[in-house]
């Protein structure tokens, strides 16, 4: 049996020798979504645009069982019809940008799965997918023909990626226009009329489950990224709503009416895409959620977040200018510093943001049964900050101290996230007291400093610089 590079060689040679006026040539190609394979390219001797033949199927067929001269009558005869269907391109159309953006249409991907194509792709991150840009040649009932366009067209073109994008998005919604159509007349479409009456209503728990992609089908799940699309929906439906990502070519809608758990949700997809999506089809694991009001398509997990720290900036007045304009990027936790009450804050995620906060490089333990981490500065205790608060064991007695100011933070699946109000207020309660140290023999006694000394170093700290002078003259009359 030859290997995969003789059979490469070999099955050039025997379709050079067996047809006329065509090239042929080994090359990768490169494809989207985990397809890249060993292809052999078709291409006319007078023609300007090739076809790729994949290779790695063929090869599998013959160590599948197939004689090799069977595999080269069926490239011979694929050939012959790749030949007759090939669209006829013209050269100055190919390379005329304004000709060829009126063609664009988008597409719609995994962004982490598409990692090392993507860094020659124009593209733009929705979340955890990215939109490309393809060049729709040809569509017909054979399905359609398409370029995708890369970074070194941009440059031929002379062309930036947000003028390709606005370009696409005038074009796509032309040359793919987006359908949007309740699952119940997807159903009746699918399996016809008088088949769908004698299935009977179907039984569906929850709000009406909708379908969006395009004309066609073909990459409709493109039609998130669509101008005005998102809102054209929430008008439709009546207000918020999920999306979950049934495949590349297709999203489902479910309205946010309450009843449907983000959790749920999520798990149903990752089964369908596991058990009914073919590995070139998937498109996410995760469910999204439009927020008609703020305007903001989002991860659901961080729609939730984002609505839990909007609800705790108002509620506990936390330091934001503007809660309608935080993301998943940011959180709500308690500040505890010393010689202080702690203070609700919404503060970024961020590393740096974290480090600021402590005033250097975070430690974080997880010293509670609950969900929470504590993020402190990792080296307070050697850098001499003032000791803080006293962390205990289940039977009340002290195992460490706090040096320095520090966190108490929410924990999601990968990182940290918002408290939620019962944990606000359970570590409020826990940490309300700042504590004096006093050394007794070999050990520390933490006590509670009382609310009116804690009071007036409030105030000590609230006074301008020379009053705090003057006090500090005077200290021994104030204690």
């Amino acid at each position: 049996m030859m290997d995969f590079k003789e059979f490469q060689d070999k099955i050039k040679e025997d379709m050079e020798a067996r047809t006329w006026g065509i090239s042929f040539n080994i090359t990768q190609v490169e494809k989207l979504q985990g397809q890249s394979y060993t292809g052999l390219s078709i291409q006319p001797n007078d023609g300007i645009v090739a076809a790729n033949v994949n290779l790695d199927q063929m090869y599998g067929a013959m160590l599948g069982g197939q004689s090799y001269e069977q595999v080269l009558d069926s490239l011979v005869e694929h050939s012959a019809d790749i030949i007759a269907d090939m669209p006829k391109f013209d050269l100055d159309d190919l390379t005329n940008y304004d000709h060829m953006k009126q063609k664009l249409v988008v597409q719609v991907i995994p962004t982490e799965r598409n990692q090392e194509m993507l860094s020659g792709i124009p593209h733009k991150n929705i979340e955890d997918m990215s939109m490309v840009y393809r060049m729709m040649m040809e569509k017909d009932s054979q399905g359609i023909s398409s370029i995708l366009v890369t970074n070194s067209m941009l440059e031929n073109y002379g062309v930036t990626p947000e003028q390709l994008h606005q370009d696409a998005m005038d074009a796509a919604v032309i040359n793919q226009p987006a359908t949007f159509r309740s699952m119940e007349d997807v159903m009746r479409q699918l399996v016809g009329e008088e088949m769908y009456e004698m299935m009977g209503p179907m039984n569906t728990v929850g709000p009406q489950m909708y379908v969006a992609s395009v004309e066609g089908g073909v990459n409709g799940a493109g039609v998130i990224g669509y101008p005005d699309f998102m809102d054209q929906v929430a008008e439709q439906i009546g207000g918020d709503f999920f999306v979950l990502p049934s495949s590349v070519h297709e999203v489902l809608v479910l309205p946010d009416d309450g009843s449907m758990n983000r959790q749920d949700l999520e798990m149903m997809v990752r089964d369908v895409n596991a058990a009914e999506v073919q590995p070139e089809d998937q498109l996410s694991d995760n469910v999204y959620h439009y927020d008609s009001q703020d305007k903001v398509f989002e991860l659901a997990a961080s729609y939730e977040n984002r609505m839990a720290v909007k609800e705790a900036a108002m509620e506990y007045g936390a330091a934001t200018n503007d809660v309608h304009e935080m993301g998943s990027d940011v959180m709500t936790v308690l500040m505890v510093e010393p010689n202080r009450n702690p203070e609700v804050m919404v503060i970024g995620t961020d590393l740096e943001s974290l480090q600021k906060a402590v005033g250097g490089n975070i430690k974080v333990t997880y010293p509670y049964e609950e969900n929470v981490a504590l993020i402190m500065n990792e080296e307070g205790k050697i850098n001499g900050l003032p000791l803080n608060r006293a962390l205990r064991d289940e039977d009340g007695q002290i195992n460490d101290i706090v040096a320095g100011t520090f966190l108490v933070a929410g924990l999601t699946e990968d990182n940290f996230g918002s408290l939620t109000k019962d944990q606000i207020n359970t570590f409020e309660e826990k940490f309300h007291q700042p504590e004096a140290f006093i050394r007794m023999g070999k050990g520390i006694m933490a006590v509670p400093i009382p609310d009116e000394v804690v009071k007036e170093m409030d105030k000590e700290r609230a006074r301008p610089p020379k009053e705090k002078t003057k006090a500090s003259r005077n200290q021994d009359v104030l204690s």
